[in-house]
């Protein structure tokens, strides 16, 4: 593939800052958007399990329901044009013998032996590697996955020029709650962990971009 310009690339990332005004005249293009989400979906996850799904939600009513129990929407919805919602597969279906697991493997040609040693290494992986044994740890599991995927969605938003804010200032039970009762998810089988705001800034941020020093952030362990 052609080499892509640094300059340009590094102008993109610096750009970027989550954004809590957006400007509701300029919405985000549909090209734009599949580009992202496509970054989400093609982000890369543990055991290759894509553990993940998204909810994009651009039903006004929706929102003002999510609001009184998500605190993080309340200065983020303004003028936006976009929100979506990471949800991840319930712990029943994401264990070794759980259908969304057994599903992807034999989409991909696994069966017999090669099922089940699929099976053996996950269990292996979970219980003796992690010690991931409860339905919340497991929860937590998928939640990380769902966040590498997150990083790709807002990095590659970034890349096209649309402005982003996650969103985790929220009470996730009660976000559940909502989304259940909107009739948008089965709790049985996925759970909404994380949220991200996309649009266009209606003006510069109102902060600075605060970081740590690089050179205490980064360190390097080289050989002798």
């Amino acid at each position: 593939m052609p080499t892509l310009n640094r300059a340009d690339l590094s102008a993109a990332i610096r750009n970027r800052f989550a954004i809590r005004e957006y400007d509701k005249d300029n919405p985000v293009s549909p090209q734009d958007l599949d580009f992202i989400l496509e970054a989400a979906h093609l982000a890369p996850s543990s055991m290759g399990l894509q553990h993940w799904n998204l909810l994009v939600i651009t039903d006004h009513a929706l929102w003002d329901k999510l609001k009184p129990v998500a605190g993080g929407l309340h200065n983020s919805l303004d003028g936006a044009s976009h929100l979506v919602i990471f949800t991840v597969v319930a712990p029943d279906r994401l264990r070794p013998g759980g259908e969304h697991t057994l599903g992807l493997w034999r989409a991909w040609g696994h069966k017999g032996e090669s099922l089940e040693r699929r099976r053996s290494n996950l269990e292996a992986f979970l219980r003796e590697n992690h010690k991931i044994r409860t339905d919340r740890e497991v929860i937590d599991w998928a939640a990380r996955q769902a966040y590498i995927a997150l990083g790709s969605l807002i990095q590659a938003a970034a890349l096209v020029g649309v402005d982003s804010c996650a969103i985790e200032g929220w009470v996730p039970a009660e976000v559940n709650r909502v989304l259940s009762e909107a009739g948008v998810i089965d709790l049985s089988h996925e759970l909404a962990v994380v949220g991200v705001v996309l649009g266009h800034r209606a003006g510069p941020p109102d902060h600075e971009r605060r970081r740590r020093p690089k050179d205490e952030v980064i360190r390097f362990v080289r050989g002798a």
